[in-house]
């Protein structure tokens, strides 16, 4: 049927076919692998270059950048355009002008109907941009009116908010009107129950006050004596550390003095031996010898002399140690002394301190009296006022006075129960104490027993490491000693074996460098030439990926695209000119009706994006 039509019903019919064919603007550079991928791998498609029918295999020889512009046809398509031999399809490629001869080929395609394909893919293009502008219009009034109904159910909810407000607000007020006449009515009988309960308060208030104010006196005596202990355990343990800190840098001065002495005595050994080295005769050895027995009868002199020096200073410091413990143990015998004197008087200030404060307790107790005695006649008074109301409260009044008795009861025996605590906590902190300071006590007699074994310990340790620093001296003389004759021996050895071994290495370095000349040689001339072949092919590549990027960065500058989108994202003209043409996948510029404006989308390739 669709061959007995004419040509313009023909031509027609192929328009709506083609509105889904893919047409790339003349800047498009496409991976030659990427307009198969639509096609199955089982199908061999139809092969245009240059208007001309080419094999599948040709086409797959072509290089990405010989590529100028492809279109791609599907099923339907293909068929509708070049019949059943497009049956798996088309692909219509246009080269670069360059490279145009790389393809030779008898078998011409229509040209009509290759115009006709880039004629309606542009159309379609505009298609979808419409369909797309109508769709965005669609969802924008779409949006409008679910904003408009999103507005009106907010002001329903609104309006029914207030309304239930203005309920609850009414209900509120009348609530609070009940509320106000039922705390009046309770108010007034709070405020009799009140005055009554303020009365007794006052008075369990000031009980209660006075037995804090002497329980935070008797705290404050404590906390004294306590911080005075403490104190005094502080600046003994000071001292105690000071004294530690002294010793330790004495005995750090004395190691540093020995140090220096012995890196001194080490340097003029080596002095002595550099003398003896360079002296190389008979003679000098004979001499040297005789140096040297003179030399170790001097440093065993020198030895004993400082073995005597230093068994008298071990002496005198021991001798030092014992009198700074006698009198730290006469200092602790003063401290204890003043300590029992300072305790003494703490007794006596606090056996004073107590005497007056119950002078204060009965002056106190006698104003009370007093007060009581004006509280009573002012009672007395407002009784015979007040009889007749009186008579009316007046079992209210006795049950209110039995449970005062009993209240007071309870104070009373809350009362001697704290005293009772106070006693025994006191008596707690005492035997705390008493134990505490037995417990330092202790521990001092153990700090200074430990010290004594410590610096015995460790003038034996000095002793022993001086004789063995001694024993290890002469040894050390006598391996050096060995040690210079057997060094002698073996450089006369070895001299002989070096010059044994540098005749025999001059030959074959002299061999070496023969062969070394005419590899290098051999490898020269191989280099020029790889280098010549890699020159030609590098400037053929750096000719072609420049030509490819100049055509890539004049399809951004072109003044009638308006807008350049990479991967979905609009970007600035500026941002795309630093793209490379080799990180590309696709380039696609469509233009609106007019051909005034145009849009640049480009697709990165994978590669790039990682």
């Amino acid at each position: 049927m669709f061959l007995h039509c004419t040509k313009s019903l023909r031509m027609r019919l192929i328009s709506i076919l083609l509105l889904f064919t893919i047409v790339l603007n003349p800047f498009q550079i496409l991976n030659a692998k990427d307009p198969i991928a639509i096609f199955r791998e089982d199908k061999t498609p139809l092969i245009i270059i240059n208007g001309y029918y080419v094999k599948y295999s040709e086409y797959l020889k072509l290089r990405p950048e010989y590529i100028e512009k492809i279109i791609t046809l599907e099923g339907e398509e293909a068929i509708a355009l070049f019949g059943e031999k497009a049956k798996d399809g088309a692909i219509v490629v246009t080269l670069v002008s360059k490279y145009r001869g790389a393809i030779s080929s008898q078998d011409k395609a229509d040209a009509e109907k290759i115009a006709l394909a880039e004629n309606i893919s542009k159309k379609k293009q505009e298609e979808e941009a419409r369909l797309k502008a109508e769709q965005a219009k669609k969802e924008e009034e779409a949006r409008l009116k679910a904003e408009q109904a999103k507005k009106e159910e907010e002001a329903r909810l609104k309006a029914e908010q207030a309304k239930k407000e203005e309920e609850a607000r009414l209900k509120a007020e009348q609530a609070k009107k009940d509320e106000e006449a039922r705390l009046k009515a309770e108010q007034a009988k709070k405020e009799e129950e009140a005055r009554l309960k303020a009365e007794q308060a006052k008075k369990d208030e000031e009980a209660r006050l006075k037995a804090e104010q002497a329980k935070k006196e008797e705290e404050a005596r404590l906390k004294a004596e306590q911080a005075k202990k403490d104190e005094e355990a502080r600046l003994k343990a000071e001292q105690a550390k000071k004294d530690e800190e002294a010793r330790l840098k004495a005995e750090q001065a004395k190691k540093e003095e020995a140090r220096l002495k012995a890196e001194q005595a080490k340097k003029e050994e080596e002095a002595r031996l550099r003398a003896e080295q360079a002296k190389k005769d008979e003679e000098a050895r004979l001499k040297a010898e005789q140096a040297k027995k003179e030399e170790e009868a001097r440093l065993k002199a020198e030895q004993a002399k400082k073995d005597e020096e230093a068994r008298l200073k071990a002496e005198q410091a021991k001798k030092d140690e014992e009198a700074r413990l006698k009198a730290e143990q006469a200092k602790k015998e003063e401290e204890a002394r003043l300590k029992a004197e300072q305790a003494k008087k703490e007794e006596e200030a606090r056996l004073k301190a107590e005497q007056a404060k119950k002078d204060e307790e009965a002056r106190l107790k006698a104003e009370q009296a007093k007060k009581d005695e004006e509280a009573r006649r002012k009672a007395e008074q407002a009784k015979k006022e007040e009889e007749a109301r009186l008579k009316a409260e007046q079992a209210k009044k006795d049950e209110e006075a039995r449970l005062k008795a009993e209240q007071a009861k309870k104070d009373e025996e809350a009362r001697r129960k704290a005293e009772q605590a106070k006693k025994d906590e006191e008596a707690r902190l005492k035997a705390e104490q008493a134990k505490k300071d037995e417990e330092a006590r202790l521990k001092a007699e153990q700090a200074k027993k430990d010290e004594e074994a410590r610096l015995k310990a460790e003038q034996a340790k000095k002793e022993e490491e001086a004789r063995l620093k001694a024993e290890q001296a002469k040894k050390d003389e006598e391996a050096r000693l060995k040690a210079e004759q057997a060094k002698k021996d073996e450089e006369t050895k070895l001299k002989a074996e070096i010059k044994a071994k540098a005749e025999q290495q001059k030959q074959k370095e002299e061999e070496a460098r023969k062969a070394s000349q005419e590899a290098l040689e051999k490898a020269k001339k191989e280099a020029e030439a790889q280098k010549n072949k890699a020159n030609l092919d590098m400037d053929m590549s750096i000719n072609f990926r420049n030509e490819l990027q100049q055509d890539f960065l004049r399809s951004i500058r072109n003044e009638k695209v308006k807008k350049v989108i990479v991967d979905g994202k609009e970007v600035t003209k500026q941002e795309a000119l630093k793209i490379s043409i080799f990180d590309v996948d696709t380039s696609i510029t469509t233009y609106n009706s007019d051909k005034t404006e145009g849009v640049l989308e480009i697709r990165m390739s994978k590669s790039s994006r990682k």
